[in-house]
C-alpha cells in the first residue's frame, strides 16, 4: 500500500544541534534536508536513525520522537547515552547528515477517545510523552491530563522547564515527579514531589481514586 511505501522511506536530515538535558540525556534536533516538513505522525511514535561514524554506516536504532506533530520544521529526540550507539550520537555535530525512517509505532495519544489519562514515565521514557504534552500545549486540549514521571535523582528530570511551563499554562494538565534517591531541593512548581519509588498511594492520587475512567 502507499502507507507501507511511506513507511519504509528514508529521509536525509541534517543535525541542528546535539544538547545535553541532563548529565546522561541528549537532546537531539533535525531538519530535513529536502525543506519539506516530517511527514505526519501521531504523538508517541518513534522514528529509526542511522548515520556514518569514523566512515562506516551504522544500523538503524529506533528512537521515540519527542518534538509535537505540530511542529513542522524539525525533529527531536531524547537519547540516553550509554552503549557505543548512543555514544557516536553524542559526537554528532551540527552539519553532520543524519537518515531517518518512519514513523512507526501505535504507542500513541488518541485525544478525542482518551479524556482522562495518566502518563507513567521512568528517565528517558519521558520522549513519547513530551511528543504528547507539547500536542496537548499547542493544541490547547482540554483532556485532564496527568504525568506520573519516575526519576533516578533531580539531576535527571528531563524537559523540567518545558514540563513545567506546560503544567504552568495548562490547569488540565498535572505533573508529579517522582525522585528516586538525594535532595529534591531544584524541583518546584510541579503538583506534587514524591522520594522514593511509585507505589500504589501515588497512583491513586494521580488517577483521583477513579481508575474506571
Amino acid at each position: 500500500s502507499s502507507i507501507g511505501i511511506i513507511e519504509l522511506m528514508l529521509i536525509k536530515h541534517t543535525v541542528v544541534s546535539v544538547d545535553k538535558l541532563t548529565p546522561s540525556i541528549l537532546n537531539l534536533v533535525l531538519k530535513r534536508n529536502d525543506g519539506q516538513p516530517f511527514y505526519t505522525f501521531q504523538p508517541g511514535q518513534y522514528a529509526t536513525l542511522s548515520f556514518y561514524a569514523n566512515g562506516r554506516p551504522s544500523v538503524e536504532r529506533c528512537f521515540s520522537i519527542a518534538s509535537s506533530p505540530t511542529t513542522q520544521d524539525r525533529l527531536e529526540f531524547g537519547v540516553r547515552i550509554g552503549g557505543k550507539y548512543t555514544q557516536a550520537i553524542n559526537k554528532l555535530k551540527a552539519g553532520d547528515s543524519v537518515n531517518v525512517r518512519g514513523p512507526f509505532g501505535g504507542f500513541v495519544f488518541d485525544a478525542p477517545q482518551q479524556q482522562n489519562v495518566v502518563f507513567c514515565a521512568g528517565g528517558i521514557g519521558i520522549t513519547p510523552f513530551m511528543s504528547m504534552l507539547r500536542f496537548a500545549s499547542t493544541t490547547n486540549l482540554k483532556n485532564n491530563i496527568t504525568l506520573l514521571y519516575s526519576v533516578r535523582n533531580q539531576d535527571e528530570v528531563a524537559y523540567y522547564k518545558e514540563i513545567n511551563q506546560i503544567a504552568t499554562l495548562h490547569p488540565n494538565i498535572r505533573v508529579f515527579f517522582v525522585v528516586g534517591e538525594g535532595p529534591i531541593d531544584k524541583i518546584h512548581l510541579s503538583n506534587y514531589i514524591f522520594q522514593g519509588r511509585i507505589n500504589p498511594e501515588m497512583l491513586a492520587k494521580a488517577c483521583d481514586e477513579n481508575y474506571k475512567n
